[in-house]
């Protein structure tokens, strides 16, 4: 397998960005929160491996909930910046704009691929769509975590919560982060830099406004329940993006 890759100024200082690639990442021309960018940070091709840098010092990404309550990878919660619209299918595009009863999640009489969002897709819908700068689509959670292993990561894991917020997804969430640390992550030979502040090797991270609509306000019973679920499976907390000493879950007992 051979891939070109165009290596540009980096926007954040962490090479492990949205998995290393987009316009925010460290190869401009693969798919952020992509399959084929983290495979090319862990194993690189025809070079060494992004991920031995020590810029890289985590793999972060971020994650959402489609209608039908999958985990799937995705910054941004509309499809507009992310989609590669000329390989999608004009018919299948045209068929999804004019069912019934996607369009009336939206609230409308109509919609345009502009409104088309992450969380008012099914996981099928979704993947109707190639990501721009990539031969693939949105990934689920759980493939993500799988090549993460294939491909061995040698890095912590960072996971940012977008938006999650049906009781399958909370659970399916904690589930699948939980087997794979048991699974991999615990034996796997992590590489910490000092610059990396975390103290888990899988940390979750969401900023306030998006913790609040995926577990409830502080305070809340929800958010209650489900802070103290992850400390009960091993997670120090919840953190906030850039003031990494900020944890959403504090005093939530």
């Amino acid at each position: 397998m051979t891939l070109l890759v165009c290596k540009n100024a980096v926007a954040y200082a962490n090479y492990g960005h949205r998995g290393g690639g987009g316009a925010f990442g460290y190869y401009k021309n693969l798919a952020e929160n992509s399959i084929e960018a983290l495979a090319t940070s862990l194993v690189g091709y025809g070079e060494s491996a992004l991920q031995d840098n020590s810029k890289f010092v985590y793999l972060e990404y971020d994650v959402r909930e489609t209608f039908d309550h999958k985990l799937v990878l995705s910054h941004d919660e509309t499809l507009v910046r992310v989609v590669d619209w000329e390989k999608t299918s004009h018919e299948d595009l045209d068929r999804l704009l004019r069912n019934r009863e996607v369009v009336s999640r939206y609230g409308k009489n109509s919609i345009t691929k502009e409104d088309l969002q992450v969380s008012k897709l099914s996981l099928s819908e979704l993947q109707l769509f190639i990501l721009k700068d990539s031969r693939e689509s949105f990934p689920t959670l759980e493939n993500y975590l799988a090549a993460a292993e294939h491909y061995k990561l040698r890095r912590p894991m960072v996971v940012e919560i977008k938006n999650i917020a049906s009781e399958q997804a909370h659970n399916d969430f904690i589930n699948l982060l939980y087997d794979f640390e048991v699974r991999y992550l615990r034996r796997a030979p992590i590489k910490r830099e000092r610059t990396f502040d975390f103290k888990d090797n899988l940390t979750i991270m969401s900023f306030p406004s998006k913790f609040r609509k995926s577990y409830g306000a502080n305070g809340s019973m929800l958010r209650k329940f489900w802070c103290n679920n992850f400390q009960l499976t091993g997670f120090s907390g919840v953190y906030v993006p850039i003031f990494h000493n900020r944890n959403n879950c504090a005093g939530q007992r």
